[in-house]
């Protein structure tokens, strides 16, 4: 069997263009690929991980500080640390807290806004430092009512301000950690 002459020429000539084409991806890909792989972008995304966690956490010390605070005064115990608690009492350890907090979120902010981030989150940086403030507010706010003995006005500024103020927190700093978690799973499979 005898294979005609213009088909083989046409495969031929098939054959070749198929692979100049191939040949010629394959450098855009590379590049497109090693933009994605270097070693200062996946630094920056697990930089932005390790922020947001920490942000998720920090907010999560907060409202700890503060529903022991209303604990300790309701019932008469001290939770808290006692190199803290125990020496400045329940609402002096609500109020160094709540400063603590606030200095140590201001900081890993600081440190958010200085990686390179999209838009999204950028918003979500902002979301929640505005969420952390509440809750700072919040907690300082609750320090001179303790002290009265005012524990349901306490208890409800607690849980109708505080308590979705972390919410909206945490909600944004988890939704950005575990996305950015993700796109780096991706990213390290495709690096191989």
């Amino acid at each position: 069997m005898k294979r005609n002459p213009r088909v083989t020429r046409l495969l031929v000539c098939l054959a070749a263009v198929l692979l100049s084409a191939g040949a010629s991806l394959t450098p855009i890909r590379a590049t497109a690929q090693t933009a994605e792989c270097e070693p200062q972008h996946l630094a920056n995304q697990h930089a932005s991980v390790a922020v947001f966690r920490k942000l998720q956490l920090e907010v999560a010390t907060l409202m700890q500080a503060q529903s022991e605070a209303i604990l300790e005064v309701d019932h008469g115990i001290v939770i808290s640390s006692m190199d803290d608690g125990g020496f400045f009492g329940p609402t002096g350890f609500l109020g160094k807290r709540m400063d603590k907090g606030q200095s140590a979120i201001h900081a890993m902010l600081f440190a958010g806004r200085r990686l390179p981030l999209d838009e999204d989150a950028a918003a979500r940086l902002s979301e929640i430092e505005t969420s952390a403030e509440e809750i700072v507010a919040i907690g300082h706010s609750m320090v001179p009512l303790l002290e009265a003995g005012d524990i349901k006005q306490a208890t409800g500024l607690y849980a109708q301000r505080s308590v979705p103020a972390q919410m909206a927190a945490v909600g944004a700093a988890y939704t950005m950690a575990s996305g950015l978690e993700r796109k780096l799973k991706l990213v390290s499979l495709r690096c191989r």
